[in-house]
């Protein structure tokens, strides 16, 4: 007997799991407020095996518990970016932080990307959030939209991973 979805495929001999996604924003994300956290609107999939990336809440839910590659980058719009100013990104597991990279801005206004990659243990049900801090001193710094601008993928690479040692 075989019983088949997206993401998903059991029969009786194995169990094969293809979970990933790829999501980016459909348009620039405007005035992004100073020194708080800004969650990304990540509202367009380029591919959601699954069907795993919620467009309206902007957040990934794992379907099955394991290790998942997550990487991506977020880049400001080159005539908002401010120099000498602190710009972050950071990937949230559950509502709490899990990994973040800050650069400073020094000098030279242009696009500014901000690149992050991680493996992150998930169990079925946890969820993966993306946001952007800014400490620049003005609410008028711009996400720039597009697929090869501002995007992150989630990828299962090993059902069950590995154990957390606590």
């Amino acid at each position: 007997m075989t019983v088949s979805t997206e993401s998903v495929r059991v029969d009786n001999r194995k169990v094969i799991e293809k979970v990933a996604c790829r999501v980016y924003n459909s348009a620039n994300q405007e005035n992004l407020t100073d020194a708080t956290w800004n969650k990304l609107s990540l509202n367009t999939r380029s591919y959601d095996l699954g069907g795993n990336w919620d467009t309206t809440n902007f957040k990934f839910t794992a379907p099955v518990t394991g290790l998942y590659k997550i990487s991506g980058q977020c880049t400001f719009v080159d005539n908002s970016v401010i120099t000498a100013s602190k710009y972050a990104l950071r990937i949230l597991k559950n509502g709490a932080t899990e990994s973040v990279i800050a650069f400073v801005h020094s000098s030279n206004v242009h696009e500014l990307s901000i690149p992050i990659n991680d493996e992150l243990f998930l169990n079925e049900g946890d969820y993966i959030e993306f946001y952007v801090n800014l400490s620049v001193g003005a609410n008028t710094v711009d996400v720039l939209a597009g697929t090869n601008v501002t995007y992150f993928l989630m990828r299962l690479i090993n059902k069950e991973g590995v154990r957390q040692v606590v």
